[in-house]
Formats: structure tokens, sequence, C-alpha cells
């Protein structure tokens, strides 16, 4: 769903990605089942879904990605590695 949302909307998002990983590239690594999004999905994830996201990180730095929004979705960023939602 957001990779195709990715694919759909490859003039707003090509900038994330360069000659060591095309969209197209990331798009089908991603599509294979088992493997986890990662950054480059999130602004897209707040435009599909219209929605602000904050993500704390293990150094207690807060990334907001998207506009200020009354739907906010709170995730952390475990070790680097993995994405959680957390709840108010």
């Amino acid at each position: 769903m957001i990779v195709d949302y990715l694919v759909e909307h490859l003039d707003r998002y090509q900038d994330y990605f360069d000659d060591t990983e095309s969209l197209q590239q990331y798009a089908t690594k991603m599509r294979v089942n088992g493997e986890y999004g990662d950054g480059s999905l999130l602004s897209a994830i707040t435009d599909m879904f219209d929605v602000q996201l904050e993500i704390f990180m293990s150094n207690e730095a807060v990334f907001v990605e998207g506009q200020h929004h009354p739907r906010t979705v709170r995730l952390a960023h475990v070790s680097n590695i993995h994405y959680m939602n957390v709840r108010q």
C-alpha cells in the first residue's frame, strides 16, 4: 500500500533515493513479505494517511514528520532498527 503510493507519486519522493538504490529497486525490495520498512517511507505515510508522526529516538530526541495535525501517530525507534507504536 505505502510502496504503491510512493511509486505513484514518484516526482514527490524521488529525491529520497540516489544512484545506489533507485525508487524502483527500493519498491521491489519492500514488496517482499517480511521486509521491514525504513525512514524512507515516513514522509509517504504522513501524506497518504494525512497524519503527523512523532518519532521518539533512543537518545531522547523527538523527530516530527508531517505538518501539525490533530491526528498524530507516535512511534518509538528502538535501537535504531525497529519502529513500534507508542500509545499515549
